[in-house]
């Protein structure tokens, strides 16, 4: 499907709201429903008068005859008007109405005999001429009444008719507008239509439903890679033009096209989807400054979808989410990317005040967002579960439908008998039967295989594992390495995403590896890559992507270029050969120029110039260049120094993790590369990476690697970076709940300060042992470290050192608090006297939590408004300049404790669950003790006493787990009452 970069489609009537509840908005049906009307008001007006005619013929020739035959009255009374008789011999016409009462059924009726007119008395005759005076009255005000009647409906219907006839032209009217409003379509980023679409009618009925419904925001289509996912929605696509079920934008984005995602790096992490959200939300419609968090952009982009009827096409999720050994039950547990997280629950999970108008969202991945999400906590149970989410798993293709596409793509007729064995040998895999059929359809063109060949080849095997055997027979048989189809397959598969015509040109120009294409011409060029495209190997080059393969096949062919050279000079001896005579590390050298030259400025502007950078930053570190790629790409042009661009302007955490892990080729579980960096560059990018991995929520990545940073601080014998690199590591293993961890940590630290005589150091390792002492229960032990570290002079401490100072704060009143050594009054005194500035360089951590300790004290003194105020601005300050942090799931559960308090339950509800939803992101076991705790009290007031069964056995399984002595008495507490409760 061609696809030009910014398509206006002219729109019809829309299906989703029309004008007037039972038409059809169209105007042909409104003529000809007017039209219809007309006629009938015609054909009544000329009826009536052939009725007239009529009477008037029967009335003359009853004249003529001197006869007139009335019909029999229904009352039993026959009456003959002879008024229009005349008698021969007479000067005036006899007026006479004879009368006859017919007698009852047993007794005949007898035939009257006339009178004649001599013998006719006077009297008589008056009586007769009153009663015949009397029935023509009658008789003339009936033919009154035939008139008006049909007078009036005629009237009626014109009438009736003029309404439809105007409300015909303002259907019109409403359509003709209708069709001046454009729909907005950017689809050039999808994947082109390399899978034929054959078959599939079920799932595309489906997606037609849910498209129409107007309570689906969230559709999911599941498959293995190569079944055929963005066939489906390449086609569904195509039926929907041109008005796209009445969807104003639509957007598609394909994140194994677009995204900075190559196989290699999968072990360090997902991609990012910072690039994204840049060109989204500006298609949907935002202006002005982007947000500056992944977490707002993502809560702009669900806000702006619901705003406007759309339909946003998102490609290959997988590359955002945790891989396939990652377990998880809900979709906390299946996104690494922070951003892409935040913007599936607020679609799955919409505000309630949210005004939903027919947008939608269709995904596609290899795995489930969440393995079984009805099978959530007993948490969920008050929240109603989401029915704004469908999933689809779409299915191989049948029998027929394989030997459908085989011969749609033009399989030699000598093979036709054996199709159906073929298909069900391959498991109906579609990619597969795709390569297959533009194997067997070279027949026509030169010497194919035979079927025993093939047979031998693609012997019983799994669908996936078919398909790799088929590629290995093209990389070993059909085109060898050493030809120019197989040399070209394998310079593709030196970039993560479709190969861009320049980039081709500067490969082919320029790489060593590329020497043999060189002396090709153009025709020569054009038959190498037509006999490509024609196997299904590539597909047919784009003005917007360039030429794409599909993953499994890019992935194939990288692993063998990689196999065959060299690429990480991981542990590079100064004897050792330059990694730059390494032909593949020449070669992504070539496209890190490339691309370092590629943006018009030096230092970009926003996410979308920087991109360029951060390919570069890949092949420069797969070049072997990683100093320079450290210190003059990264630092210089990304990071800007000490500004800290790309972070603090533009809040792109995944996508600097995402360079920073070309650092890291074999993932975050081992030190970065050697190389040709020096040690202070390793301890950096250590740090580096544990901050970046921590701000986006994954913690326990994150401790394994400053794990590694002390032990490098230590072998380079720095006591300082030493001491705070394990004043880092306590931190890290105190929210995983690792408690005696942190304490061997916090000690080791000590005895670093202690040694080299660091004071501040010192103060906040023995503060961090203090705090650990506290969780773990032993309340004498923490208020003496507390006691004998002391609080050091806020003006004697630098900038940078509040932060820590207001987290030691925040324990030490907490634990006065607990242990009611200290009135409430008197640390309300202390907080006002410690109340920080109101100047801008104060850092917002140290304003939260002095809000959050003005909560804790004055919930303590029994002043519920003045704490809820508190919490509430610390809340909204952590949310605007932090988002969801582990701070913030603090604040939410002192929140929910108060409200159910003050007997807000449903309230309370609500923040817990934000609560534990960060617990549960961020993995932070001792936050989620708490939030269980005052899950079982809310239960427990509710009279749900089964539901805490299961919370109960949740806390006793984290308090066993992470030794969180100072919650245990609270949770001893919750089971006497929970079973003093049931046993009632």
């Amino acid at each position: 499907m061609s696809r030009p970069a910014h398509v206006v489609l002219r729109k019809g009537a829309n299906q989703f709201a029309e004008p007037f509840p039972g038409l059809s908005g169209e105007p042909l049906a409104m003529k000809h429903r007017f039209l219809l009307f007309f006629t009938l008001l015609c054909v009544l007006p000329i009826w009536q008068t052939m009725e007239q005619v009529a009477w008037a013929a029967s009335e003359s020739a009853l004249q003529l005859t001197g006869q007139l035959f009335a019909p029999q009255q229904k009352k039993g009374v026959e009456r003959i008007d002879l008024s229009r008789i005349t008698i021969p011999g007479m000067d005036q016409p006899l007026r006479l109405e004879l009368q006859l009462r017919a007698k009852t059924a047993s007794q005949p009726v007898a035939t009257p005999t006339p009178p004649l007119a001599p013998t006719v008395d006077l009297s008589s005759k008056q009586a007769l001429s009153a009663v015949g005076a009397e029935t023509a009255e009658y008789a003339g005000y009936a033919e009154l009444l035939w008139i008006i009647v049909p007078f009036l409906l005629i009237v009626a219907m014109l009438l009736w008719g003029w309404r439809w006839w105007r409300r015909g032209r303002s259907v019109a009217a409403d359509a003709v507008s209708e069709k001046q409003q454009t729909v907005r379509c950017e689809l050039t980023c999808l994947p082109s239509n390399l899978i034929p679409l054959v078959g599939r009618t079920a799932q595309l009925r489906q997606l037609d439903q849910w498209l129409a419904d107007p309570t689906v925001a969230v559709v999911t289509c599941i498959a293995p890679a190569g079944v055929g996912k963005s066939a489906l929605l390449d086609g569904w696509l195509d039926t929907l033009q041109p008005r796209f079920g009445g969807a104003r934008r639509v957007f598609a984005w394909s994140f194994p096209q677009a995204s900075i995602a190559h196989a290699r790096s999968a072990v360090s992490g997902p991609g990012g989807s910072g690039l994204f959200f840049v060109r989204a939300l500006r298609f949907f419609g935002h202006e002005g400054a982007l947000p500056d968090s992944e977490e707002k952009r993502a809560v702009c982009l669900s806000r702006l979808l619901r705003a406007q009827a759309a339909l946003l096409i998102l490609d290959g999720v997988e590359l955002m989410q945790y891989p396939d050994a990652t377990p998880g039950e809900q979709l906390a547990d299946s996104f690494a990317d922070p951003g892409m997280y935040h913007f599936l629950r607020q679609m799955a999970h919409p505000p309630s005040d949210h005004k939903h108008k027919n947008s939608l969202v269709v995904i596609t991945s290899r795995r489930t967002l969440a393995s079984n999400p009805s099978a959530t906590s007993r948490l969920q149970a008050w929240r109603p579960l989401s029915s704004v989410c469908r999933e689809m798993q779409l299915p191989d293709l049948n029998e027929r439908e394989g030997v459908q596409l085989l011969k749609k793509l033009g399989v030699n007729s000598s093979y036709h008998k054996r199709l159906p064995e073929m298909v069900r040998q391959l498991h109906g895999h579609a990619l597969t039967l795709i390569l297959l059929g533009g194997l067997l359809s070279r027949s026509e063109r030169e010497h194919a295989p035979s079927i025993l060949e093939l047979e031998r080849w693609l012997e019983p095997a799994a669908s996936g594992e078919a398909c790799q055997r088929l590629l290995t027979y093209y990389d070993q048989t059909v085109w060898p390495r050493h030809t120019p189809h197989g040399l070209t397959l394998r310079l593709f598969g030196l970039l993560d995403r479709p190969m861009r015509d320049e980039e081709w040109q500067s490969i082919r120009a320029k790489a060593h590896l590329a020497a043999p294409l060189r002396d090709l011409d153009f025709a020569a060029c054009a038959t190498l890559f037509d006999e490509l495209e024609q196997a299904a190997l590539l597909t047919p080059y784009s003005t917007h992507c360039g030429w794409q393969m599909h993953p499994i096949v890019r992935d194939f062919f990288s692993k063998e270029l990689e196999d065959e050279f060299t690429t990480w000079i991981a542990d590079m001896e100064e004897d050792a050969a330059p990694a730059w005579e390494n032909p593949l590390c020449q070669a992504h050298e070539v496209l890190f120029d490339h691309f370092q030259a590629v943006g018009e400025k030096e230092l970009p502007d926003g996410r979308v110039g920087l991109e360029p950078l951060y390919r570069a930053v890949q092949h420069g570190c797969r070049a072997g260049r990683y100093r320079q790629t450290l210190h003059a790409l990264f630092l210089q042009r990304i990071r800007r120094q000490q500004a800290c661009f790309s972070l603090a302007e533009l809040g792109a955490y995944s996508s600097d993790l995402t360079a920073l892990s070309a650092f890291f080729p074999t993932g975050w579980q081992a030190p970065p590369v050697r190389g040709d960096l020096t040690a202070e560059d390793r301890v950096w990018l250590l740090a580096e990476a544990t901050y970046c991995l921590t701000a986006v929520g994954r913690v326990k990545e994150a401790l394994a690697l400053q794990e590694e940073g002390v032990r490098l601080e230590m072998q380079r014998g720095s006591p300082h970076g030493g001491a705070m690199a394990a004043a880092a590591l306590c931190d890290l293993q105190l929210a995983t709940g690792q408690l005696r961890a942190a304490l061997e940590s916090a000690e080791q630290g000590m005895q670093w300060a202690e040694r080299y005589q660091l004071p501040v150091l010192r103060w906040l390792l023995q503060s961090k042992k203090a705090i650990v002492l506290m969780r773990l229960g032993d309340w004498s032990a923490s208020m003496n470290h507390f006691q004998e570290a002391g609080t050091p002079s806020r003006a004697a401490l630098a900038a940078e050192w509040l932060p820590f100072l207001a987290m030691v704060e925040r324990v030490r009143f907490e634990l006065l608090l607990q242990q009611q050594s200290v009135a409430p009054a008197t640390l309300l005194e202390q907080l006002r006297a410690t109340q920080p500035s109101s100047d801008t360089t104060e850092p917002p951590l140290s304003k939260v939590i002095h809000l959050l300790n003005q909560g804790r004290v004055y919930a303590a003194m029994g002043d519920i408004a003045a704490a809820m105020t508190a919490l509430l601005q610390a809340t909204m300050l952590t949310e605007e300049r932090e988002g969801e942090t582990p701070l913030l799931g603090e604040i939410l559960c002192q929140r929910a404790a108060l409200l159910r308090q003050q007997g807000e339950r449903q309230a309370a509800w609500w923040d817990l669950a934000g609560a534990l939803e960060i617990a549960r992101r961020w993995q932070l076991p001792l936050l989620e003790v708490d939030g269980r705790l005052l899950q079982g009290e809310l239960l427990l007031d509710e009279r749900r006493v089964q539901e805490v069964e299961e919370v109960v056995m949740r806390i006793d399984t984290l308090l066993n787990q992470t030794d969180y002595g100072q919650q245990r008495e609270t949770a001893k507490g919750l089971r006497n009452r929970w079973l003093a409760t049931r046993s009632q």
